[in-house]
């Protein structure tokens, strides 16, 4: 049998006149090329897609933490205002019970001022009544004591007279001389002994206050 030898394929050749080989090969690396392309397509957009989801994530973070922060801001500025609320309602309180007080010690006052007019409307009035109080026991007691005068004075001239007569009275008996013996003799002054005889004669009115202005009055009516 005749010997065979390996068969060659043929070259086949492009309408430029380029080898298949060669073209088969320029395009399997351009098929690579464009896989490698696509993959960096890929990476890059898994990369784009991990930068959005970091971005969408940091915006989440962000917008959570601003969301907190202007939660906080506002319970401060809410927890600021129920503090002034609450310092407003104090100052309100606060003036109310100076306001309270002041009425009060005004009409502490007034009452004080009233209960010093009454004290001392009361003050006068029981001075006025305890001054006519005085007086009036002053007038009774000086018309008591004129009266008692009175009385010892008709008492004293109802006894003068009697006493007058007496020593007018002519003859004396033996006893009645003595008697105006041991009345007289005593007197050692002439003019005295001589005066207390007129006053008992009646020539001679005594009173009991010689300067009382009265008297004199009462002789020259």
């Amino acid at each position: 049998m005749p010997s065979s030898s390996p068969r060659t394929a043929p070259t086949v050749h492009g309408k430029d006149g380029t080898p298949t080989t060669i073209l088969v090969k320029d395009l399997d690396a351009k098929i690579e090329v464009l896989r490698a392309r696509e993959e960096e397509v890929r990476r890059i957009n898994a990369e784009r897609t991990r930068i959005e989801e970091y971005e969408r994530i940091s915006a989440e973070l962000r917008r959570k933490e601003e969301v907190e922060r202007i939660n906080a801001e506002r319970t401060k500025i809410e927890e600021e205002e129920r503090m002034i609320a609450a310092e407003f309602r104090r100052k309100e309180e606060v003036e109310r019970i100076h306001a309270e007080r002041t009425k009060i010690e005004d009409e502490e006052r007034t009452m004080a001022a009233e209960l010093k007019r009454e004290e001392e409307a009361r003050w006068v009035r029981e001075r006025v009544e305890l001054e006519e109080s005085r007086r009036m026991a002053a007038e009774k007691e000086e018309e008591e004591v004129t009266r008692k005068r009175t009385k010892v004075e008709l008492e004293a001239r109802v006894s003068r007279e009697d006493n007058i007569a007496w020593a007018r009275q002519q003859p004396k008996s033996t006893e009645e001389e003595r008697r105006l013996q041991e009345m007289y003799g005593n007197i050692e002054d002439l003019e005295e002994r001589a005066f207390n005889i007129l006053v008992d004669l009646g020539m001679v009115d005594l009173h009991s206050d010689p300067d009382d202005m009265a008297l004199d009055s009462e002789e020259d009516d």
